[in-house]
């Protein structure tokens, strides 16, 4: 049995910023602040980072302390999830990155392969982020934001459920994370996973050569490699693979 762990921002999807927004519009609400008085907001960086991470870099820049911020904590996730709906039903240029369509429901098809998150994320923000996109029945777990902070303990615990999940004693060689960022190579690498990018979203190629990814790939697509690259790694049926008939 093989795992797929995909990170979602800048690998299965590219949400022009309505993650972002919702934060901001979730802190103006709670908070009571005016975005145009916090412009240094805008600095903070998302690519790779978990939700936690980001959040807590978010309220530092606002000026709101640690413990303020935990006494709001529950009322906060709730205004951000309701504000994330609406940007992302506003969002018209949110979009699939490039061969996602076609891979996903190829690879949920083969009974060798299980498929999972590892992102970032609160779960409940993730869903709504791949709603739009058809994309959850796919991903029936994974390791989320709001599991942990440290992207490598996401990562460790997606395993765990999917040992769970599938009655079978899944080796670290046989699981796979796939991220746009450094920090998607690097979770995956302290679990001794394979790790491969794609060069879709946040990161650069050379961060993740540096980082250590067995592959790079410039998009999911099958004319960029990947599946080739799957197929030869894990020795899969290439059936399996490959499109539906019509």
């Amino acid at each position: 049995m093989h795992l797929i762990l995909f990170d979602i921002d800048g690998t299965l999807i590219r949400g022009a910023g309505m993650g972002r927004r919702g934060l901001e519009r979730a802190f103006a609400e709670v908070f009571e602040l005016r975005m145009e008085d916090y412009p240094e907001v805008r600095n903070v960086a998302f690519g790779g980072f978990t939700d936690p991470k980001i959040l807590a870099d978010m309220a530092r820049a606002f000026g709101i302390e640690p413990h303020r911020f935990q006494a709001h904590k529950t009322q906060f996730e709730e205004a951000y999830y309701r504000h994330l709906r609406v940007t992302v039903a506003q969002t018209a240029d949110k979009q699939l990155c490039h061969g996602i369509e076609e891979l996903i429901p190829r690879l949920a098809r083969n009974p060798v392969v299980s498929l999972g998150l590892l992102t970032g994320n609160l779960e409940r923000g993730a869903r709504i982020k791949l709603d739009p996109f058809g994309l959850n029945s796919y991903f029936p777990f994974g390791g989320f934001g709001s599991d942990h902070e440290d992207r490598a303990a996401l990562a460790a615990r997606a395993l765990e459920i999917a040992r769970v999940r599938s009655g079978h004693p899944i080796g670290p060689e046989d699981v796979l994370v796939i991220g746009d960022t450094e920090h998607d190579i690097a979770a995956g690498l302290k679990n001794e996973f394979l790790a491969v990018g794609v060069t879709t979203g946040f990161g650069s190629r050379e961060s993740m050569v540096a980082a250590g990814a067995h592959a790079i790939f410039e998009t999911l697509a099958p004319e960029h490699g990947f599946e080739t690259w799957l197929r030869d790694r894990w020795n899969l049926d290439a059936v399996l693979l490959e499109p539906e008939a019509t």
